[in-house]
């Protein structure tokens, strides 16, 4: 993803290095950067360095087989009122963390519930919501049993909550890939069902509406990284192009 820390810059995931590690292991290295409006890079995090150097040697040499691509960075996200400090989803440990970067601290990482999980977002109540998938990574295939699921995360209390676990299930919403989930100010959440080309908002007990990028009869277009704006957030000008086109 590629999300807007401020008017000027972007944070977005970046491969840092392809080659070994310091155990001369093959590795992908994942991080991400700073990008000014005008592409200039200002600074890039590498993941690897931040967790061994932060004490998680067991998550990243200790957990399975270690593989090229190890972190698989999904998503990063940064956290209003804190420039320095950016959430990030690192997918194939199935983990999420808070990050310092101007002291290169992980201050909270948090490995499940969630299974090989796409898109973290910090709520107005300090809590997080993350998009689980569901997704197991076998040698040569990928297995996806039951469906996908969105999880709220209390870093102060470790609570986990699944509250449209049964609307997730009654619409049998699956991705294996991809996929996104975010909760909206009156509790209801929308989410992009990547692998299926849908949209869905959804109450804790029903669903609110459903898109599908239908093409045709048999054909729909694909999805990705869909954002849920409020009429604040579109500018007049926008909004007055969308009129003249629907007109």
């Amino acid at each position: 993803s590629i999300e807007r820390a401020s008017d000027s810059t972007f944070v977005v995931p970046v491969v840092v290095s392809e080659g070994s590690n310091e155990l001369g292991i093959p590795m992908r290295e994942d991080g991400f950067a700073m990008v000014s409006s005008a592409g200039q890079m200002l600074w890039t995090v590498s993941m690897h360095d931040l967790l061994v150097k932060n004490g998680y040697q067991g998550l990243v040499y200790g957990v399975g087989e270690f593989e090229l691509d190890r972190y698989h960075l999904n998503d990063v996200q940064p956290i209003p009122g804190y420039p320095n400090e950016f959430l990030v989803s690192i997918r194939n440990l199935s983990s999420i963390a808070r990050i310092n970067v101007k002291t290169r601290t992980v201050l909270w990482l948090k490995t499940g519930p969630w299974v090989n999980q796409h898109d973290v977002n910090l709520l107005a109540d300090g809590s997080v919501s993350v998009f689980g998938n569901n997704l197991v990574r076998a040698t040569g295939k990928f297995l996806a049993p039951g469906y996908s699921q969105i999880y709220l995360y209390d870093p102060a209390t470790g609570d986990v909550t699944t509250p449209y676990s049964k609307v997730l299930g009654d619409t049998e919403m699956h991705t294996k890939f991809e996929g996104r989930g975010t909760v909206l100010g009156n509790g209801d959440v929308f989410v992009e069902e990547t692998n299926r080309d849908r949209l869905l908002r959804l109450s804790t007990d029903k669903v609110r509406w459903e898109y599908v990028n239908t093409v045709t009869e048999s054909t729909s277009g694909a999805l990705h990284w869909s954002r849920y704006l409020k009429k604040n957030e579109v500018s007049q000008q926008l909004m007055g192009r969308l009129k003249c086109d629907m007109h």
